[in-house]
């Protein structure tokens, strides 16, 4: 996060980012079109830096950062920014820091890619039971933490490797879970999506698909009518489908937000939630409790926090164990009921998941 003093924002009076998206909202009667908003998006340290003051010896090491993940906000992802504060937890999300170019050891650049990818870096079995597809890795909002962070985000899965990856899909016929992933793939076109559901629709064996997309959160104008109408079509044919979505903090929900929340679950899609525990952004019991309360309200079960992968450059956003589990033990049945209280689970050396319980378990026997 850059050091942004009062008197420095003084300075940028009236070039304060939410000043100018608020305006923004005023002009453009395109500001909740989603693509409009994928074509606004802030990706240069150039268009950073008209709202944001970064130090010029800075400037350069930053460009370094972006190459290795590069920056993307969308207008309204930035519109929730309160630059008025040097530590705005929305602002340590999104904007690129010089502390990503430290590295520590036993980080990785995608600790998530590193099961059994089976074909055309689309495809892998997660679990005897689970294929992920990775659709694209395009994201409209990149994350700083991303625990799979693309030099680029140009990919995405051609026609011809889907076909190929539903071919096989077939012959597997132990997998009934299929989860797609990204990046995101709410970021595909809607005829993409329709086809993706349909083909997956007309393999017997598959009994549900997963959607993780934190579209829901940083550009909740992409829920359209015709998205929802695409999706229960597909509920209709005894295939639920289950949407994971990605909340960090409690100002992420907002009205827009909660509006799009209301219309996937109107529309018999169950939605799930995992949260990452952040430093400097949700390592508060008070901030995750606030969250899992507002979740609940708005029907999306809050399922997993996750500890902070070790991706490069991410040591800034890591909590020490010890005190992330005193923070976690702050949800229990005094705070949350059950079906609020969401599992404290970690990534393995091999990308699988495990329960933190589980971990300690492991350790102690060791």
């Amino acid at each position: 996060m850059f050091p942004i003093s009062h008197q420095q924002n003084q300075e940028k009076e009236g070039l304060l980012f939410q000043h100018i998206w608020k305006g923004e909202k005023k002009m453009h009667n395109n500001w909740k079109d989603w693509h409009w908003q994928l074509t606004n998006r802030i990706s240069t340290i150039e268009q950073l830096e008209k709202y944001v003051p970064i130090p010029p010896q800075d400037r350069d090491k930053l460009k370094q950062v972006i190459k290795i993940q590069p920056l993307s906000i969308t207008p309204y992802y930035a519109s929730l920014i309160n630059f008025d504060d040097p530590d705005d937890p929305i602002a340590k999300m999104v904007i690129p820091s010089v502390k990503e170019l430290i590295i520590k050891e036993g980080e990785i650049i995608n600790p998530l890619d590193v099961g059994n990818i089976s074909f055309s870096k689309g495809f892998e079995d997660k679990h005897p039971y689970t294929g992920m597809i990775k659709l694209t890795y395009f994201c409209a909002t990149k994350c700083r933490f991303c625990a799979r962070k693309q030099k680029t985000d140009s990919y995405a899965l051609s026609k011809k490797n889907l076909d190929k990856a539903f071919t096989i899909l077939k012959e597997k016929i132990h997998i009934w879970d299929i989860l797609l992933s990204g990046g995101d793939p709410l970021t595909l076109p809607d005829k993409r999506i329709k086809y993706i559901l349909t083909r997956l629709s007309e393999i017997p064996h598959i009994k549900r698909i997963r959607i993780a997309t934190r579209l829901p959160v940083t550009l909740s104008y992409r829920i359209t009518q015709k998205l929802i109408d695409i999706l229960i079509n597909f509920s209709k044919r005894d295939i639920p489908i289950y949407i994971v979505t990605h909340f960090n903090h409690p100002r992420e929900l907002t009205e827009d937000v909660k509006q799009a929340l209301k219309k996937l679950a109107n529309a018999g899609i169950v939605l799930y939630n995992q949260t990452v525990l952040l430093k400097g952004v949700n390592d508060n019991p008070s901030v995750l409790i606030n969250i899992c309360e507002q979740l609940i309200q708005n029907r999306v079960r809050p399922y997993y926090i996750f500890e902070c992968a070790p991706v490069v450059g991410t040591s800034h956003f890591r909590i020490p164990p010890d005190e992330a589990d005193k923070i976690i033990s702050h949800l229990n049945r005094d705070t949350l009921p059950g079906d609020a209280r969401p599992h404290y689970a970690a990534l393995t050396p091999k990308g699988n998941l495990r329960i933190r319980t589980e971990i300690q378990r492991i350790k102690n026997k060791m």
